[in-house]
């Protein structure tokens, strides 16, 4: 068991289904950012003894290029890299302009400049240091799905979800691992009969019945089902893991304020 005088960190993803448009190249919610802008405030100045690290999905910026320019084996050369990685920090600037026009301290540490990715996209950080030491500084960091370096001078898509589960792994000695919050563009996870499911246990079997409910899209990081398997990891180590609508007003509010917003993911 932690000690529990440890600080808290939290994990808070915002979508690209959920801050763009993934069947539009360059589309951006600002409105949707803003407001979710200004709840993360507010539960940033409640939360005096939690650390956040706040990710962004590629979205409409990077889903439709990667998956133009992935080869059969799943990199990419490295003129594509070039192009994707552009796309990709052009969005995480913009969301964290927004975080910072609401006086939170933000600091981004770009992943592909802090680590490399393994064949199965697994993210190796060449030190934790920079992260810990920032969350500890009072800053919340910010990461988001990129193109790193891989094996053989190719580069392959790491996604912000597998970026959470590897720091959470790494620093869960130095930090309670609290909330873990995807927010997408979907209440939640939907059952075949599409209503949403409440709870999912960490089971396999638990998740046999989950429909597709997400349009079409360029997504390269497998989309809901992958979101499910990643949740399912975290909530081994996290205190709470939660897919919800981040659309929706009060909804990352209420998930700090112990409210059932769409679908917890136990272990």
């Amino acid at each position: 068991m932690m000690p529990s005088n440890l600080p808290k960190l939290n994990f808070i993803k915002l979508g690209g289904s959920c801050i763009t448009d993934k069947s539009r190249p360059g589309s951006f919610k600002s409105t949707v950012i803003k407001r979710i802008a200004q709840e993360l405030a507010a539960i940033y100045k409640s939360n005096t003894n939690s650390c956040f690290i706040v990710g962004n999905g590629a979205g409409g910026f990077g889903h439709f290029l990667a998956h133009k320019s992935r080869q059969d084996d799943g990199t990419y050369v490295a003129k594509d890299m070039v192009a994707i990685q552009v796309a990709v920090r052009q969005l995480n600037a913009r969301v964290t302009e927004f975080l910072a026009r609401e006086g939170l301290p933000i600091l981004t540490i770009h992943p592909s400049s802090s680590g490399l990715a393994n064949k199965t996209g697994k993210f190796m950080p060449f030190s934790l240091i920079p992260f810990a030491d920032a969350l500890k500084s009072g800053v919340l960091v910010s990461v988001y799905g990129d193109i790193l370096l891989s094996d053989n001078g190719r580069y392959r898509i790491c996604s912000t979800e597998q970026i959470f589960i590897d720091l959470a792994v790494g620093l869960k000695s130095k930090f309670q691992i609290g909330r873990v919050i995807l927010l997408s563009d979907v209440d939640g996870v939907y059952d075949k009969n599409k209503r949403i499911i409440k709870t999912i246990a960490s089971e396999p079997s638990s998740v046999e019945h989950v429909t597709h409910n997400q349009k079409q899209t360029y997504d390269v990081t497998g989309g809901m089902q992958q979101k499910i398997k990643s949740a399912q990891m975290m909530a081994k180590i996290a205190e709470q893991v939660w897919i919800a609508d981040g659309r929706k007003k009060g909804t990352l509010a209420g998930l700090f304020e112990s409210k059932h917003e769409g679908t917890l993911v136990k272990p």
